[in-house]
């Protein structure tokens, strides 16, 4: 609530309401458009005045009754009456939502803040009263209806109903006021809530689409009517989150290239050694050794992401692993393999995921909206999971046609195709802190580890991924050696089990985004880490490589609900300006099990026991 803005179009009966309460829970800044003069009749309803400011400007007196209330609060006022949708989207151009509750001009209001909602993509909350009840709704473009979208659906099914609201929109009926203080502060109350859910994402917002009427009489509310979003409507007309969000596209096809080029690494490293050693130890703790940057440095890359513009961490992080896998590349050419430097080579290329990582996370919210997080984290899942169904084939016979060493070069072209395609990403305004991140750096890392430590779930859930990551990569760090030299399969079936167990990551990426907005966080993600412990079980039950491939089906389906449910709500609950100290924080903790996993289970390989 701190770090919202809150822009509200009308301080009356309903607005002075709200506001008061946005200041009672702790919002950071609100700018308020309001005109109008202080008048004896609006003390009835209207908490923020007195009898001794009767024709006194009602911007100025409720600017100065939240000052007094709240001093921390940046309250901005607007004193011009409203005329056009361009002066809606001037000053309201920084905030996080609108809140409308004005209700002159009552129907080119509605139409402008309608208007201003969609073009500045952020939701809009309106409510008003009647003798009888209360109605609210709201507007969240592109994913909901917008106003003219229930205005068209109206008219395809009601022609005397559009006939009456065209009518009275011309003679610029207003209607009287009959509004009173229990009244006003019951749709408050409920307008709140639906701006607290939306800022928190701790539950649905109810209204969004929906236009809502309270029944004063008997207090009960129904839903009096439903609007979907309209692909013809001229406003907002498409849903699709290429369209709306199209800088989430240069990102995520940067991540697809790079991806590509890291599944031919992941298949051609181990393939390499064991092709030139025979060594199941070597070979897993290459695996090992790549993820001990990930303890080292994710701190550091966290601080850069708070500090740095996050395309420019994310450019020269790719321009840094083209150097890196060049010298990886050089140390495998040797006749004889210096694992000492095939170690140092790995550690170096392997450093900088960690320091870019934290960057790639935090500037999803910087281009895609609030509520588009889960669906912007279910597609990354998907590019990643389609690529865990087709890389170990395609990746394999690459690996087999052209040989390890052109696999990597491959890997090498990718990093930078994704420079180019990451240059096309919008250049953002640097922190203000960025000069002193030298300076700052080690009190900006305990400030991020203090978040991540007293926010329980972020915690949990990092230690959660800790323990559960252990187990997997005993396993996962030795899959080809236990398929290729414990079963003897040939590396093609090793592949095929590997792109079946891909299977279950796609359908949970598919799903992903409408089960994290269905269920509670808390339920899903203890839930999907008991299934997946489950499921790995079931390798004990046969070695049969179609049945192996399919229980990790339903191992990686489970995981990657985890997944996108934690980043969905560490993306939803954590401030941006700590967010990339957050996810450093989180990733280290997590990531810190998988060098001790893969290296015990090398180690028990080694031994002559196959490790499940």
């Amino acid at each position: 609530m701190k770090n919202a803005t809150a822009g509200i179009i009308g301080l009356g009966g309903l607005g002075s309401h709200i506001v008061y309460d946005l200041a009672g829970l702790g919002i950071g800044t609100i700018k308020a458009i309001e005109y109008d003069k202080l008048d004896l009749s609006n003390l009835n309803r209207q908490i923020l005045y007195n009898n001794d400011q009767i024709g006194q400007s009602k911007a100025q007196l409720a600017q100065k009754r939240i000052h007094d209330f709240n001093p921390e609060i940046n309250f901005e006022i607007y004193e011009k009456q409203i005329s056009s949708t361009k002066q809606i989207t001037d000053f309201f151009s920084d905030v996080d939502f609108i809140i409308l509750v004005a209700d002159r001009p009552k129907y080119l209001m509605a139409r402008w803040a309608n208007e201003a909602a969609v073009k500045l993509n952020i939701p809009m909350f309106c409510a008003g009263l009647e003798a009888q009840r209360a109605m609210y709704y709201t507007v969240i473009p592109h994913q909901t209806g917008c106003v003219a979208c229930w205005q068209n659906s109206v008219a395809n099914r009601d022609d005397v109903s559009t006939l009456v609201l065209r009518e009275k929109e011309y003679l610029n009926l207003l209607g009287d006021n009959t509004a009173i203080v229990p009244l006003v502060s019951t749709v408050t109350g409920m307008i709140n809530a639906e701006i607290l859910r939306y800022l928190t994402g701790i539950g649905r917002v109810q209204a969004a689409g929906n236009l809502i009427a309270v029944d004063f009489l008997t207090m009960r509310t129904k839903v009096i009517e439903k609007w979907d979003l309209a692909e013809t409507c001229a406003v907002c007309g498409g849903n699709i989150l290429e369209k709306t969000e199209p800088n989430f596209t240069y990102l995520w096809t940067s991540f697809l290239v790079s991806s590509i080029g890291d599944w031919l690494y992941r298949l051609a490293l181990p393939i390499i050694i064991l092709q030139r050693t025979g060594s199941a130890y070597h070979a897993a703790t290459v695996f090992g050794v790549s993820f001990i940057p990930w303890v080292l440095f994710s701190l550091i890359g966290g601080s850069l992401a708070d500090n740095y513009p996050k395309k420019k961490i994310l450019i020269l992080g790719n321009i840094c692993a083209v150097f890196s896998s060049v010298f990886l590349i050089g140390v495998l050419s040797f006749s004889q393999i210096d694992f000492k430097l095939l170690y140092f080579a790995v550690f170096i290329l392997a450093s900088v995921d960690p320091l870019i990582h934290p960057s790639f996370q935090s500037i999803i919210p910087e281009i895609v909206r609030k509520e588009q997080f889960a669906k912007a984290n279910a597609m990354i899942q998907t590019i990643d999971n389609t690529l865990s169904i087709m890389g170990p084939l395609a990746g394999g016979s690459i690996v087999m046609l052209l040989g390890g060493i052109n696999a990597l070069w491959i890997d090498t072209v990718s990093f930078v195709l994704a420079v180019g395609i990451l240059r096309l990403l919008p250049n953002k305004i640097e922190s203000k802190r960025s000069k002193h991140i030298i300076k700052k750096l080690w009190s900006d890392i305990v400030e991020g580890a203090k978040y991540s430590f007293h926010q329980r779930v972020i915690f949990s859930g990092s230690m959660m991924f800790l323990f559960t990551n252990f187990a997997l990569n005993m396993f996962e760090a030795n899959f080809i050696f236990y398929m290729t030299k414990t079963l003897n399969y040939p590396l093609v079936d090793a592949t095929i089990a590997m792109s079946i167990g891909g299977i279950g990551s796609l359908i949970a990426g598919a799903l992903g985004s409408k089960i994290v907005s269905r269920y509670k966080a808390g339920v899903l993600l203890s839930s999907s880490t008991i299934l997946a412990g489950i499921s790995t079980l079931l390798l004990l039950g046969n070695t049969n490589y179609l049945y192996i491939g399919v229980v990790l089906g339903l191992v990686s389906f489970f995981g990657t609900i985890n997944v996108i449910t934690y980043f969905t709500l560490r993306q939803r609950t954590v401030p941006k300006e700590i967010l990339g100290r957050v996810v450093s924080v989180t990733r280290m903790i997590s990531y810190a099990s998988i060098p001790v996993g893969s290296w015990f289970g090398g180690l028990l390989l080694g031994w002559g026991s196959p490790c499940l």
